[in-house]
Order: C-alpha cells, then structure tokens, then sequence
C-alpha cells in the first residue's frame, strides 16, 4: 500500500462504491470508464489506494455520477434522478414518467394556496381572511 488514506479519502471511496452500486454500474464498467485496470479499481473501491483526482474527473465525464455527492458528500438530486433515470428497465422508466407527468399535472392545477406534501399528497389550505 502506497500512501496512507485519510479519513476524507474513505468517505470519498464510500460515497463512490454507493453511487456505483445504485446505479448497477459494475466494478469492471467502473474501471473502464477510469481508465484503469480492474485490480486497480478494486484497491480503490477497498480504501487500499488514493484515487487520483485525474481519474476522478474521467469518471465525472463519462458517467452521470455527481461531483458533489462523490466529492463532498452533498447531494443533487437532479443527477441522482438521472442516473435512477439511465439505470432503470423500460418499465421503470415508464412508471417514473408517468407519475412524473401526474406530479406536473397536479401541481399546474393547484391554487396559489394548495401545495404537495413530501408523498405527493396535495393538501387544500384555504386563504385567511385578514381583517382591516
């Protein structure tokens, strides 16, 4: 083992091996896509060797894998909808734009007071009266 890991590098490995693995990417897919041969993905993946940030960067450009989760542990939840959206079966992919399309509907329809709920559920508010 080369150069000791910090705590940084195995939160950064963590989060990687996660993304790879919710979006049914191979280890074998991974490596490729890094430019790497498959024993050196492994040492990665197992907190065994830094990953050079030039390998990194190749990975952000050939896969839909969020920079900022993978390097900051922050979350953008539009690449995580992408990559549900690229990793999904035809069916899948059907079911979330349908609901997509009833979300959109939905919230075209609402009244300036209406909102959703976290589940999707719409709520009815009804406007105070203010007195003068």
């Amino acid at each position: 083992m080369g150069q000791k890991l910090t705590q940084y590098d195995h939160e950064l490995r963590k989060r990687l091996e996660e993304s790879r693995k919710k979006q049914r990417i191979t280890q074998e897919e991974m490596a490729k896509c890094m430019g790497v041969t498959i024993e050196r993905y492994k040492r990665y993946a197992y907190g065994e060797s830094k990953i050079p940030v030039e390998k990194l960067a190749t990975l952000f450009e050939r896969l839909p894998v969020d920079p900022d989760y993978i390097l900051l542990g922050k979350d953008n939840s539009v690449m995580r909808v992408l990559g549900y959206v690229q990793s999904s079966n035809d069916m899948e992919k059907s079911n979330f734009f349908f609901e997509l399309s009833k979300l959109y509907k939905r919230k075209h329809e609402m009244k300036s007071a209406d909102f959703l709920t976290d589940d999707g559920m719409l709520i009815e508010t009804k406007k105070k009266k203010s007195d003068k």
